[in-house]
């Protein structure tokens, strides 16, 4: 019987059942690229961030460059031209994506995500107690670009927020969670999961 089970196995195999993929898809590869100005964005925030990208495009219809190209591309276009984020165009995404050779640019600029601990004194908002508050001030430009469609969405992200310091979320997240639904809404249909 682990005769015959080999043997078929051995003929599988050389025909090429069991190595050859069901389906063959053309994988684009998508430059997450993360421009930070605040000094307060590392490597362990960055992956968080880019987890969230990775929700909206994923294997095997996608795949996100590991290298830095994409990230250098950017700096020396956005930078070397001394453009405000705020305010990019089509033309410069997609002078990215063709420069750095991707299909899809996720650009975020990460412009403020600081926190601040207040002590409420009844000055901030008389009804309260003394609860300790924290004010998060969040500001981040997001873009994603696709060079097959020629179609670019963008958001610009500001928010100030004060609230009591258990409930408050942090400007990380604020900012983490933003990027998932926008990076899913550029999505066709029935790509998304929201």
């Amino acid at each position: 019987m682990k005769k015959l089970m080999f043997l078929c196995l051995l003929v599988m195999v050389s025909f090429g059942v069991l190595t050859t993929p069901a389906f063959a898809y053309d994988m684009k590869p998508v430059a997450f690229i993360v421009m930070d100005r605040t000094g307060e964005v590392n490597d362990e925030i960055s992956r968080d961030w880019e987890q969230q990208v990775r929700q909206g495009y994923h294997v095997p219809y996608y795949s996100i460059v590991d290298n830095i190209v994409p990230t250098k591309v950017a700096n020396e276009i956005i930078m070397g031209d001394g453009k405000n984020t705020a305010k990019l165009d089509q033309a410069i995404l997609k002078k990215i994506a063709e420069e750095a050779n991707v299909k899809i640019v996720a650009l975020m600029v990460i412009k403020d995500m600081r926190e601040i601990p207040l002590r409420n004194l009844g000055i901030i908002s008389p009804w309260q107690d003394e609860d300790d508050l924290t004010r998060v001030f969040t500001a981040a430009d997001l873009y994603v670009y696709k060079l097959d469609e020629n179609k670019m969405v963008m958001k610009i992200l500001r928010s100030v927020v004060t609230e009591n310091t258990v409930l408050i979320k942090p400007a990380k997240t604020v900012i983490k969670y933003e990027m998932r639904k926008f990076s899913l809404s550029i999505l066709p249909q029935h790509f998304c999961c929201l």
